[in-house]
């Protein structure tokens, strides 16, 4: 139950603090009081999305803290998400003007999704929207699985559908890989053949392109280095005969010119290093030869490597080489694809038996459910004013599995003898689906542990004494469970074991919200206000005493 709710700088509240107790409680006030105001900020400590627009004053930070005292059995969910538990638990929320917001459970930092992970097992706040979500087949289908308490159930049949729909699309994408690859094998496979018929590792490209300019210029070469050899060594004033007079002249002036020895020294290599030279091109010029086969044979192999190089936008032999096996992969990959289907199709066929398995057992306790709770139902809306009432929980089959099983849950309902059940948003009215929503309610707290349940103006559309059984009903629920009711009538207000009034005042030149408990004098007054209005009457004062004194 919550315990205590402090909030600071939300909306038109400056700073306030509210003491709960469990059981029934109501809370009151003028339209535009701020009611609504309390429950968005009740809403900011459950994990809603937090509107900067709230924030009164934009210099200081919303604060809203609340206190809790949880029952032991929520300890596992503190676990999973990794928080101390106490059994008086706090959740504070803080949001800047800067669009900043931090929660904390008992001092530690949580995020949103934790935060309403926790939230929805601490309150229920039932708003007039959820009145509506009541015409919502989705929503009878999660009614129906609280009764029939599927929660665990549900948790592995989700777990199960989220495998098959994955193993579906892997499925269908290895297909269609398959079908892709099957139409591209005869292409891969003549690329592949290409290649490795060439054989981009044998080649060297750098040896062939050298042979290749060789023999595309064997007469030139032959002419250039025929005339060198001439000019160093075979020729009539060659290099070497003329040295070699330098050297004797040298040799002549060396008996008066010491220094001349130096000059034959270091002109010796030079002589020996030139008969090297013209012996090695004597030798070259005897291993070129014109040779237009292999001459053809080289063109016809660049001219191969070059294409292939601009085909598959590669640098180099290596990199076709590289091409090479990625071919090789794709055309062995396509008889892989059959092994990986029928492995795939086995795994998806497991799935499906156990999908159809947990599915069935669901449904089973659906079915089971279905007429009880109708009848339940309808012997709590009979005590509201429609004894005539008929409700119908169809439990019907789907084509394929959904998210929630293999059924469709669908409520038909009808307030009169006269008219045959239709769908909720066809035939209630406002009043009838508020009934309608507080017997169901009254049920799901039977079932569902739930410390607490706010209801807001879940009374609309009802009045007299309709309202009062109304009130009965939440007062029977806030026997095992803290009830709130936000209410306009004074039938609900006075079935309160404490209440709560809402109102606004003007401080200088801004507007406040204050929540005050009143004592039992102001219980009377606050009733007799919502009885005859501003101007209070003496019967409106009965009136409220005779509703405050109300036996069951």
């Amino acid at each position: 139950m919550i315990k205590q709710i402090f909030i600071q700088n939300y909306a038109l509240i400056s700073e306030l603090t509210v003491d709960f107790d469990f059981g029934f409680t109501t809370l009151t006030g003028e339209t535009g009081a701020g009611k609504s105001i309390l429950l968005g900020a009740m809403s900011l400590i459950l994990g809603s999305r937090a509107d900067i627009s709230v924030i009164n004053d934009p210099d200081k930070k919303c604060v809203v803290e609340a206190s809790f005292i949880v029952n032991k059995n929520l300890k596992p969910i503190f676990d999973s998400i990794d928080v101390d538990f106490f059994e008086e638990t706090t959740i504070r929320r803080e949001l800047s003007s800067n669009g900043k917001s931090r929660a904390f459970v008992n001092d530690t930092p949580i995020g949103l999704a934790d935060l309403r992970k926790l939230g929805l097992l601490l309150i229920d706040i039932h708003s007039q929207h959820e009145n509506l979500e009541l015409n919502n087949n989705r929503f009878q289908l999660r009614i129906v699985d609280a009764v029939a308490q599927n929660d665990d159930l549900l948790i592995d049949y989700a777990q199960t559908y989220k495998e098959y729909k994955n193993l579906q699309l892997e499925l269908e994408k290895l297909k269609k890989l398959e079908s892709q690859s099957s139409a591209d094998l005869e292409y891969n496979q003549f690329q592949y053949r290409q290649l490795v018929d060439f054989a981009p590792e044998k080649i060297d490209q750098t040896e062939i392109e050298n042979e290749y300019q060789i023999l595309s210029n064997t007469a030139d070469i032959q002419q250039n280095i025929g005339a060198v050899v001439d000019l160093i060594a075979d020729g009539e004033q060659n290099l070497l005969s003329q040295l070699k007079q330098v050297k004797q002249t040298l040799l002549q002036t060396h008996q008066y010119f010491a220094k001349a020895n130096d000059y034959v020294d270091r002109l010796d290599p030079l002589i020996i290093e030139l008969k090297d030279m013209a012996n090695e091109m004597n030798r070259d010029l005897g291993s070129i030869d014109d040779n237009p086969e292999r001459l053809a044979e080289l063109h016809d192999t660049l001219n191969t490597l070059y294409s292939l190089l601009k085909k598959h936008n590669a640098s180099d032999c290596s990199d076709l080489v590289r091409v090479m096996h990625e071919y090789e992969q794709k055309v062995g990959s396509c008889g892989s694809f059959e092994e990986q289907i029928e492995n795939l199709s086995h795994k998806l066929s497991d799935t499906e038996k156990l999908l159809t398995k947990q599915a069935t057992e669901i449904s089973s306790r659906r079915q089971k459910v279905a007429k009880p709770l109708a009848a339940r139902i309808v012997e709590l809306v009979a005590g509201l004013g429609m004894p005539n009432a008929q409700l119908i929980v169809n439990v019907e089959p789907t084509a394929s599995f959904t998210e929630t099983g293999l059924d469709d849950v669908c409520f038909l309902f009808s307030a009169n003898k006269s008219y045959a059940p239709l769908s909720i948003d066809k035939i209630a009215s406002g009043g009838e689906i508020s009934r309608l929503m507080l017997s169901i309610k009254t049920i799901l707290s039977e079932m569902v542990q739930l410390p607490t349940i706010i209801f807001d103006e879940i009374d609309t559309g009802v009045s007299g004494d309709i309202a009062h059984k109304m009130a009965l009903l939440m007062g029977q629920m806030s026997k095992h469970m803290q009830v709130i009711a936000i209410t306009h009538l004074p039938q609900i207000a006075a079935k309160g074991q404490a209440q709560y009034r809402v109102s606004k005042r003007d401080i200088k030149d801004k507007t406040y919200s204050f929540v005050e408990r009143l004592s039992d004098q102001d219980r009377i007054a606050e009733i007799a206000r919502m009885v005859s209005g501003e101007n209070i009457t003496k019967e409106a004062i009965e009136n409220a005493r005779s509703l405050l004194n109300m036996q069951s």
